[in-house]
């Protein structure tokens, strides 16, 4: 992810950092790009990996990076969280036959003491 001199790093969670690939971890920076960094206009992206290339651990990566990053005590990091996502709230829209799949993920991918609020 790009940043300023000013600006701290956006890291991602510990616990899902050990198992990221490299991929992966490009995937993620470009959705941060597309979504979340400030400037230009926001219009949303499409990620569009092959199957099985971790596609919706991705975006569990990046809920959880805004998430962190919006809660995150130093101003230089949640400063690069956009005001109308700094207050997180995400809905998933998926076919209900992968319903139990991103449940899941969800709970693969995030640990106990991790607030996404995970419903379904």
């Amino acid at each position: 992810m790009s940043k300023a001199d000013d600006e701290g790093f956006i890291h991602v969670h510990p616990e899902i950092a050990r198992r990221i690939k490299m991929h992966q971890v490009e995937g993620v920076r470009f959705l941060w790009n597309q979504i979340v960094q400030k400037g230009g206009t926001r219009q949303g992206c499409l990620l569009a990996h092959s199957m099985g290339l971790g596609k919706t651990m991705q975006i569990i990566t990046l809920l959880v990076a805004i998430t962190d990053a919006s809660r995150s005590e130093d101003e230089s990091i949640r400063s690069q969280v956009p005001e109308d996502l700094q207050e997180p709230r995400f809905l998933i829209l998926c076919p209900p036959t992968l319903v139990d799949n991103w449940f899941d993920e969800l709970l693969r991918w995030t640990t106990e003491d991790h607030a996404l609020g995970i419903i379904r």
